[in-house]
């Protein structure tokens, strides 16, 4: 996600993803978790979790796969212009 992003907004975009994953998980995790456990004593609520789980990271993986920037061996200037960069019509090699 922070190769989109210019180089000077990078940490601040890094530090605002985090933040509001850190508020959700801390919110839900507790309760959905709680729901998944029970009273131990049934399994199936655990595994159905972990089934929606992984559903959840393949169609992120998905994505990624079909909207995903394609950055590796590339330098990050290549790949968003920093804001402070100077335009002088010729691109650097």
């Amino acid at each position: 996600m922070s190769e989109i992003f210019p180089l000077e907004l990078r940490s601040q975009a890094i530090s605002f993803f985090f933040a509001i994953s850190q508020l959700v998980g801390g919110v839900a995790a507790p309760t959905i978790f709680a729901s998944l456990i029970g009273n131990g004593t049934n399994v199936g609520p655990l595994t159905i979790g972990y089934y929606i789980g992984a559903a959840i990271m393949f169609g992120g993986g998905i994505v990624g796969w079909f909207f995903g920037v394609n950055a590796e061996r590339r330098a990050l200037e290549d790949i968003a212009t920093p804001l402070s960069s100077v335009s002088t019509g010729q691109k650097n090699l």
